[in-house]
């Protein structure tokens, strides 16, 4: 399939045949009757958008798959110098020189303007952003991979205007989050939702600026934001995952860090937030992670440190492989408010999400995921 660069996305329908006999001697009220009961009794067909990443050949071609590459070398590379800041901060203290210094004080002026820059916005909503920024990092970086789309098992962005409450919860984490790039809230087909993203990431320096203050799509995710969010009924976007899902990636093995995470079940069951899971398959093909010594890995994802020892395209490690990535927005789960959750509560609501995660899962990876034999792991 060849599309043009210049169209964002197209749309289909997977509806089932009309097995309607078209020889029916039946009245026309029965039929048309009996057509609408056909219809009722139908399951519900996902909703397919897919994205315009699978671009011409030739030097056309080419050239897009160029931009893509390096608008998700740019993103990598903030992320990488964001996630390193405290470490590299130390080493450049250590070595000491007039270059370490210099290279020093850039970092804390990167880190520093995002706070002192007029109209950066406030730590509860996010910074103001710059919109054409915001939405040319998904619609460059999608160009790099085979294809890219996004599935809607109901609710599709036309209806998100007015949805309830709803915190859309993506996994896998992967190593550098692929599918929340391309599929999240930076995406100009979705609404404007707010990412929630790991606190210490947020504040690091050029991170804060380029996806604070420039892309305006990201806010910290401590305790105080995320019940801020829950008290003004906003829809967010959250990696539940986090560093520690991270840290367990494997190429071609899809894995949740889920277990020890019940506080966002616990918040949204104060607040009668709905959760919807958000999958997407091809993340975990995208790098190598190096495998073992998880002690130390896990401790170092805990303290916001990268535990993650990543290989991407071969002739550049830090840019992802080349594969076929596809988010799909599951249903969303409705939990009752309960002000007071016990802990039986939390229990019983985040096994019910893992449930739900797990059934996603199972219900599309035949049809996306690059090894259809294997399940989801839940660590």
């Amino acid at each position: 399939m060849s599309i043009s660069g210049d169209s964002w996305h197209k749309v289909s329908s997977e509806t089932p045949e009309d097995n309607t006999n078209k020889s029916d001697p039946a009245p026309p009220q029965q039929q048309q009757q009996r057509q609408q009961e056909q219809q009722h009794q139908q399951p519900r067909q996902p909703r397919l958008i897919i994205s315009d990443s699978n671009v011409e050949e030739g030097s056309a071609g080419a050239l897009l798959r160029l931009r893509g590459g390096l608008t998700l070398l740019f993103v990598v590379v903030v992320w990488v110098i964001g996630a390193l800041a405290p470490l590299v901060a130390c080493a450049l203290i250590w070595v000491g020189s007039r270059t370490a210094y210099t290279v020093l004080a850039g970092l804390v002026a990167a880190g520093v303007f995002p706070y002192v820059a007029k109209g950066s916005g406030s730590k509860e909503n996010g910074d103001v952003g710059w919109t054409e920024f915001r939405h040319a990092i998904p619609r460059w970086s999608q160009y790099w991979h085979k294809s890219c789309g996004r599935v809607y098992e109901k609710e599709g962005p036309e209806s998100w205007d007015n949805m309830p409450p709803t915190v859309f919860c993506y996994h896998p984490h992967g190593v550098f989050t692929q599918g929340y790039i391309i599929n999240g809230s930076m995406n100009q087909e979705l609404p404007k939702i707010l990412g929630l993203l790991a606190t210490a990431l947020y504040h690091a320096p050029l991170f804060r600026l380029v996806f604070g203050r420039w892309a305006g799509s990201c806010a910290p995710s401590s305790k105080e934001v995320f019940l801020d969010q829950m008290k003004k009924g906003l829809s967010f976007g959250i990696i539940p995952g986090g560093f520690q899902e991270a840290t367990l990636s494997k190429l071609g093995e899809d894995r949740v860090w889920m277990k020890n995470r019940k506080g966002l079940v616990k918040y949204a069951l104060q607040s009668g937030y709905r959760l919807r899971p958000c999958f997407t398959f091809g993340e975990s093909d995208t790098y190598w992670n190096a495998q073992g010594m998880w002690k130390l890995r896990l401790w170092m994802a805990a303290k916001n440190l990268p535990g993650v020892c990543p290989w991407g395209t071969w002739w550049c490690p830090l840019l992802p492989r080349r594969v076929k990535l596809m988010t799909v927005f599951g249903e969303p789960l409705a939990l009752p408010k309960i002000e007071q959750p016990s802990p039986e509560d939390v229990d019983k609501w985040h096994a019910a999400y893992v449930e739900e995660l797990k059934a996603l899962h199972g219900r599309h990876k035949a049809k996306y995921a690059s090894n259809p034999q294997l399940e989801l792991k839940v660590l």
